[in-house]
């Protein structure tokens, strides 16, 4: 019910409320009943008629408009589902939610298959200039068997799929490809000349 409508059956409420209180013999809002109704019977009728009409009106006024998409349900539902569908595969979730969200502080993490467990190497800052996205090595794990960061380049992020290459020194380049499993955490593998490294977890920690 439109408000203007609603207001004045909410007047049209209030004068039968008066008859059936009053009688007559008042004025409201230029309407005038000047003679006193004393049929109770009328009156008991015009009294539930005026509730009834008041309690239309109230409807009327509270009503949720159905022109507001937030308020209107059909699209609430629409909109959820367009979101679940977004986030059901990795392409529409890689076109929804590109962004900034590897920026910050990581540790990187390998698995060890001979413990079963994984194992932190270091950690990496994680930057954007104008250029694009940056990479910092931070403190790294010392030993023989391991081949640490002297910078990281080609940084890319779409999204979904955070690629990036590191330079280990003599000539060694390794190849990282990491999927985005949430926002603060990515796994993947590494890779040296085209053959398989390592699974890494790469974990967000600020």
């Amino acid at each position: 019910m439109p408000p203007t409508t609603a207001v004045a059956v909410l007047v049209l409420a209030a004068i039968f409320l008066l008859i059936a209180f009053m009688g007559g013999h008042f004025k409201v809002f230029g309407a005038e009943i000047s003679e006193r109704i004393s049929n109770k019977g009328l009156r008991w009728a015009a009294g539930f008629l005026g509730l009834g009409l008041l309690w239309t009106a109230t409807q009327g006024l509270t009503a949720p408009s159905p022109t507001s998409p937030l308020q209107n349900p059909g699209q609430s539902v629409q909109a959820a589902a367009i979101s679940t569908s977004q986030a059901a595969t990795p392409e529409e979730t890689r076109a929804a939610s590109a962004g900034d969200v590897i920026l910050g502080q990581w540790r990187q993490y390998v698995y060890d298959p001979g413990s079963g467990q994984w194992q932190l190497l270091g950690s990496v800052l994680v930057g954007k200039n104008a250029l694009g996205y940056t990479m910092a090595p931070g403190e790294q794990v010392e030993s023989p068997g391991i081949l640490n960061s002297i910078s990281i380049f080609d940084v890319k992020f779409d999204g979904y799929t955070w690629t990036f290459n590191s330079n280990w020194g003599q000539g060694r380049v390794g190849n990282f490809a990491l999927r985005r499993v949430s926002d603060t955490l990515f796994e993947g593998d590494s890779s040296y000349a085209g053959q398989f490294l390592q699974r890494n977890r790469w974990v967000k920690v600020q």
